[in-house]
């Protein structure tokens, strides 16, 4: 019997021009791959910087690729924040549609830089914050063979099988499969969709797409 995973991830957005003020969307991308790796579908969701519509977009994603394939063995989300502070809770998605998840983090966390920035700029920072601290803080480190390693945590399904299930749909280390296809499909829709905006924004037809800066990126490999 065939097995199907699901990553989601999303595409750029630029951090300076957010802090200049400029109201701009990106995409929740979710690639569906079966047991072999091979992807079979893929579909999208706008989101909002720093907006609350990504535990609604990831929901959605979910549920189409429960009618695309009928049943999803993991859902893996890279992290708990997309388009900025925006925030998929995975304890929900798993509770809304019985699917297990799995929260890959590939970079440690600075929980203390995170709750200065949440309470800082936001008046629901509490729910985000304990959103991230509770899952991060779940997490489990999980190593590979080339000394690479990231942290784990899995709702609806154990530790253990949760843990082995990722390793082997791990490829390029230290990524694990559907989330490397997201995250290509994402960066790359996502900056189509950012040089509409600035496009639509500015008024200019013209406007050439500035080439990011890796240190203006957010949520994009």
């Amino acid at each position: 019997m065939s097995r199907y995973y699901v990553g989601l991830d999303d595409g750029y957005f630029s951090l300076s021009l957010k802090r200049r003020g400029f109201k701009h969307s990106t995409v929740l991308v979710s690639v569906i791959v079966d047991h072999t790796l091979r992807p079979i579908y893929t579909s999208s969701r706008i989101v909002h910087v720093d907006a609350l519509d990504a535990m609604n977009a990831a929901s959605s994603l979910a549920l189409e690729a429960l009618d695309v394939v009928g049943r999803v063995d993991l859902v893996l989300l890279d992290g708990v924040t997309y388009a900025g502070f925006n925030i998929v809770d995975p304890r929900r998605l798993f509770a809304l549609h019985s699917i297990p998840v799995a929260t890959v983090f590939r970079h440690e966390l600075d929980l203390d830089k995170i709750y200065r920035a949440l309470r800082n700029h936001f008046s629901d920072w509490r729910y985000r914050f304990e959103v991230v601290k509770s899952v991060y803080e779940r997490s489990s480190t999980m190593r590979f063979p080339n000394n690479t390693a990231i942290r784990v945590a899995c709702f609806g399904k154990p530790l253990r099988s949760c843990l082995a299930e990722i390793r082997n749909i791990t490829v390029w280390y230290p990524n694990p499969e559907p989330l490397r296809l997201a995250d290509i499909m994402a960066s790359a829709i996502g900056k189509k969709l950012f040089e509409l905006q600035r496009k639509s924004e500015s008024g200019d037809e013209c406007t050439p797409f500035p080439r990011p800066r890796r240190n203006e990126e957010s949520g994009q490999g």
